[in-house]
């Protein structure tokens, strides 16, 4: 009995707490059809700069609200290729045009410039083309030249470049050589290093050249630089005959510059890619004629990649990478000098009287000793 009084006592207790809690969450006593209204959320704008032709404001790209609304200012403006007027607030801009430009020429530079605003193109030296004429307007006869102080070199002779134009503004000067190195610039003279394989030659020995450069260099000549090479192929080693150069021999490895090759006239062969690459390569030397080069087998791209002006010297001519042959003019020999009388004015001339010209001297008898000649006529007398 008393079990079932306190069941019922804490049933009644939980349904007063129930219903107090409903009454609580639905506004106590407002009426269960009434609607609910809850406050707006502030928007959290996110800003962005817009404008039209006349004005520039700050504009929410959630709810579009506008503000600080601002007619334009303008001030000149201009980029590479067009000038205009440009907001001093916002990125509008009106009224843009082309440059419309003029050269501006100094000495050694030339640059453009706008007609109609600040507009200037970087100032870069002149270039001039095969008729001496630069796209400003200079020409090379109206060119003075500026030395650069950079001596530049090749293999034989040193100069000064112009700043200006890039061109030799000097005279090629022959090196002078103490010590492998030139007094004069920083040009080194190092051994060619040329590598055989019994009758072909195979190559250059860049890493032993490269070593002999640095052993040998000013270690203060921070503008030393292994001057490109003159490479002498030779028979000099008396051990074989050298008839090949190998494939790839004189290929351009990145590491040196090879301004000439001299081959003896002993080659038969040159095989594939043999000096490819080598833009820099002027001069291939050649002991023998032309007509030996003619028939040397050279095979596929043996030249490829090297200078449009690359020439072939033979002893008896010129052959240009195109087959052009130019022949060397011999030269005649010199005579002997021999004294001619002078017959310019005859007129002159004295004439000669025999009984006044002293008779040619005739060589005189060796005579004996003066005692000898006494005691021969001695003899006589007897």
């Amino acid at each position: 009995m008393r079990k079932s009084k306190f069941l019922t006592l804490v049933i009644a207790i939980m349904l007063v707490c129930s219903l107090a809690f409903v009454l609580t969450a639905c506004g106590g006593d407002k009426d269960d059809d009434a609607e609910t209204e809850k406050p707006a959320k502030p928007c959290r704008h996110d800003w962005v700069q817009t404008f039209d032709e006349n004005n520039h404001w700050m504009q929410c790209n959630k709810c579009e609200e506008k503000k600080d609304a601002v007619a334009h200012t303008y001030v000149d403006d201009y980029h590479d290729t067009k000038h205009y007027k440009a907001c001093t607030d916002c990125k509008y801009t009106k009224d843009a045009d082309k440059h419309t430009k003029d050269w501006v020429v100094e000495n050694d530079l030339h640059w453009e410039k706008c007609k109609h605003c600040n507009f200037t193109s970087v100032k870069a030296p002149h270039k001039f083309d095969a008729e001496g004429d630069c796209i400003c307007g200079m020409t090379l006869a109206e060119h003075t030249h500026t030395p650069e102080e950079i001596v530049s070199f090749n293999g034989i002779s040193h100069w000064h470049n112009c700043v200006g134009c890039n061109q030799q503004a000097d005279v090629s000067v022959n090196h002078t050589i103490e010590n492998g190195k030139c007094t004069g610039c920083a040009y080194f003279e190092g051994s060619t290093h040329v590598i055989y394989n019994e009758n072909i030659v195979t190559g250059v020995d860049i890493d032993a050249i490269l070593a002999e450069f640095e052993a040998n260099k000013d270690p203060e000549d921070k503008d030393a630089e292994l001057a490109p090479l003159n490479i002498v192929v030779s028979n000099a080693n008396g051990k074989f005959v050298i008839d090949t150069v190998e494939g790839g021999a004189f290929a351009n490895r990145d590491k040196v510059k090879i301004l000439s090759v001299t081959l003896p006239e002993t080659i038969k062969v040159i095989r594939s890619s043999a000096f490819s690459n080598r833009a820099e390569l002027e001069t291939i030397n050649f002991a023998g004629t032309m007509e030996q080069w003619k028939k040397i087998n050279k095979m596929y791209n043996w030249d490829n990649g090297t200078s449009e002006n690359l020439k072939i010297v033979c002893k008896d001519g010129v052959i240009a990478k195109d087959g052009t042959e130019t022949p060397t003019e011999p030269t005649e020999p010199e005579q002997p000098d021999t004294e001619q009388p002078d017959i310019t004015n005859p007129d002159t001339t004295e004439p000669t009287d025999p009984d006044t010209t002293e008779p040619e001297q005739t060589e005189q008898p060796v005579l004996p000793p003066i005692e000898e000649n006494e005691d021969n006529q001695e003899q006589t007398e007897n």
